[in-house]
């Protein structure tokens, strides 16, 4: 199965945008607080998919997730509804 994803490029210029929010103090000055944490938390997990070295927070709170749930006896699985657009099964 051919599974559809965001190009490398795709995923780097969001990162570079959601960045740019919070690094041009000029644009980071208009973004109340939730803003900038609902913006920084989404450039953690384009880091980690980007596989930024310098940014540990999304995987670290992910082993915490899984670790916990594997815990509670929760098993872990992919669900191919949640991954694929409406209308596209991957092929």
């Amino acid at each position: 199965m051919n599974e559809p994803m965001r190009t490398r490029e795709e995923v780097q210029r969001a990162h570079d945008i959601l960045a740019g929010l919070i690094l041009k103090p000029d644009i980071a000055a208009r973004l109340d607080e939730d803003a900038r944490r609902l913006i920084v938390m989404n450039l953690d997990v384009l880091c980690w998919v980007l596989c930024h070295d310098h940014n540990l927070s999304f995987p670290g709170m992910l082993k915490v997730i899984e670790d916990s749930m594997t815990a509670m006896g929760f098993g872990l699985a992919r669900h191919p509804e949640m991954q694929y657009p409406k209308g596209d099964n991957g092929q």
